[in-house]
């Protein structure tokens, strides 16, 4: 993760005008966009694990059969027909989301001529996954991160669709004025999800692994107008939420990281 604080002035404004431009192309093309979790010595050094045991975690994951990812879309998408979703995390914090006329996604991992005639143009490995924007103002309640950039143990307070307040165990100020060192509108929710990769069963502490565990959600903030959104940021970030809960519409769809 880079540290924006670390940049001068100029060279950071002059980097988010460029990552606004090269984001409008994106949007405006609808060019396809391919995500691929690789293990490699490095990334095993920093997650603390041998390369061997990531690979072993990791290369199950990716070659998840595009039919039986297929399947488990289509009983999602199923399940979370609605438009009030309620995500519970840290066993007593709930954020309120509202869907309106935005799409559900699927991702199984291949992105062909139906997903871009939807506007699903972003595709990971490891697959497995349904995600929707939402309502960029109408967000409220509280989400809870066990850790977050530069801090833990993290309350966001969501007020009319905006992080509004921050209280931490440590390192909530720091996390803040990460936030505000993005242009646009960073303190506002991207995107939600729900994992459903059958090979991914605990948290390995890699992002964009752990939001495919099957029962885990994910949230990102800031940007989202590539998947049909409505909210320019130069920040576009993800947190794996294992162990929590998300209900549509009062139906529980996931159970305390568990897919109902």
């Amino acid at each position: 993760m880079p540290d924006f604080g670390r940049a001068a002035p100029a060279a950071l404004a002059a980097w988010q005008t460029m990552d606004e431009a090269l984001t409008a192309v994106e949007e405006s093309r609808q060019l396809p966009m391919l995500v691929v979790a690789v293990p490699t010595a490095q990334r095993a050094a920093r997650l603390g694990v041998a390369l061997a045991e990531l690979e072993a975690h990791v290369l199950p994951a990716l070659g998840l059969a595009i039919p039986a990812g297929q399947q488990a879309i289509a009983q999602t998408l199923a399940a979370v027909a609605g438009q009030r979703i309620a995500i519970t995390t840290g066993g007593d914090h709930t954020l309120y989301l509202y869907r309106g006329p935005r799409r559900w996604h699927g991702d199984d991992g291949v992105i062909d001529d139906a997903d871009r005639r939807h506007g699903t143009i972003v595709s990971n490995l490891p697959a497995g996954s349904v995600y929707t924007t939402v309502l960029e103002e109408k967000t409220h309640g509280t989400l809870y991160l066990p850790t977050a950039p530069h801090a833990t143990g993290v309350r966001c307070h969501f007020t009319a669709g905006r992080i509004t307040g921050v209280e931490a165990e440590s390192g909530g100020e720091a996390f803040a004025a990460w936030l505000d060192g993005h242009s646009g509108a960073p303190r506002r929710v991207s995107h939600i999800g729900i994992g459903l990769n059958p090979h991914l069963h605990h948290p390995i502490g890699w992002t964009l692994v752990d939001e495919h565990i099957a029962g885990a959600l994910f949230l990102a903030l800031g940007e989202n107008r590539y998947m049909g959104g409505e909210n320019a940021s130069s920040l576009n970030h993800d947190f794996a939420l294992t162990g929590a809960s998300l209900a549509v519409d009062g139906k529980v769809v996931v159970q305390d990281g568990k897919l109902v």
